[in-house]
């Protein structure tokens, strides 16, 4: 065998072995930071014999997460008038304009942009659209129908492109379907940038928008608690009587603390974000420390 044919094959060695070795390196951190399914049999058990039902989707993965500031946009006087030229286009002469204090946010003002029908309000972080011209009584649309008139409206909005590979929650009420969009950073929902829109059968009734930018805040990741030692003790933090039912978790981003508009922005972390039925308000743990955040 001549020595060209050695190196041929040598060659063919070595990348042969490096492909097993990324395979074998990809397949362990495929699974290194996923749930096995002998720990969720254990904390299905645990939460059973704590009088606890699951009706819920455990998150199963739990790789580490980076954390980032979270800026709102949409008290920003530039961004507020180009909202309004988006929603309503250039020619504003039948909008209306008017201000007032705000109710919630102290030395602050409300600004309002109204049509015939509809009306937008800013009112710092928060702002809010509503349709006098929609039929509240009307036939509930389906969901299908109700999720193109809420991607119509986001559409609308300008903001298309941050949500189009939106987290989306659902909740259908007598005559409408509440759909509500969570834009992505780190393959999760941002829990304080939704826009939760109100459909009915001919038309968004009401909406809730918050728009903002999100920058990573070191590029460092950091190890999260996995869902299982997060539910383990849970009902502690539950103050119910008899048996406890967990609707849903989802592992978000969230602020630490809810302190209103900041110049430099607000910290967001990886949050569980937990529904439990009868429950007033829903619990959300830290994923960092496994804490509780009131």
């Amino acid at each position: 065998m001549n020595g060209r044919k050695i190196l041929e094959r040598l060659i063919l060695l070595f990348i042969g072995i490096n492909l097993i070795l990324f395979i074998f390196i990809s397949i362990r951190r495929g699974t290194q930071y996923q749930l096995s399914q002998t720990r969720i049999n254990n904390i299905l058990g645990l939460l059973t014999e704590s009088g606890i039902t699951l009706e819920a989707e455990l998150p199963k993965e739990f790789a580490p997460k980076m954390s980032a500031t979270l800026s709102y946009t949409g008290d920003n006087v530039a961004v507020r008038s180009n909202l309004v030229k988006v929603f309503w286009g250039n020619d504003l002469s039948k909008v209306s304009r008017s201000t007032e204090n705000s109710k919630e946010h102290f030395a602050s003002k409300v600004y309002y942009f109204n049509t015939e029908d509809e009306r937008l309000a800013f009112d710092k972080e928060e702002i809010t659209y509503t349709n006098t011209g929609v039929n509240l009584l009307g036939v509930k649309p389906s969901i299908t129908e109700a999720k193109a008139k809420a991607e119509a409206f986001i559409k609308r909005l300008g903001v298309g492109k941050l949500y189009k590979n939106a987290s989306v929650e659902i909740k259908e009420e007598e005559n409408s379907v509440i759909i509500t969009y969570f834009p992505i950073f780190e393959h999760i929902p941002i829990f304080d940038l939704p826009i939760e829109m109100k459909v009915y059968e001919n038309g968004i009734g009401s909406a809730t928008i918050y728009l903002g930018e999100v920058n990573a805040a070191n590029g460092k990741k950091q190890r999260i608690t996995p869902i299982d030692l997060v539910l383990f003790g849970i009902e502690e933090y539950i103050p119910l009587e008899g048996n406890i039912v967990i609707k849903d978790i989802t592992l978000g981003y969230k602020r630490l603390e809810k302190k209103g508009s900041n110049l430099w922005g607000e910290e967001i972390v990886p949050m569980y974000k937990i529904e439990v039925d009868g429950l007033e308000k829903t619990l959300f743990v830290n994923a960092y420390t496994n804490e509780i955040v009131k």
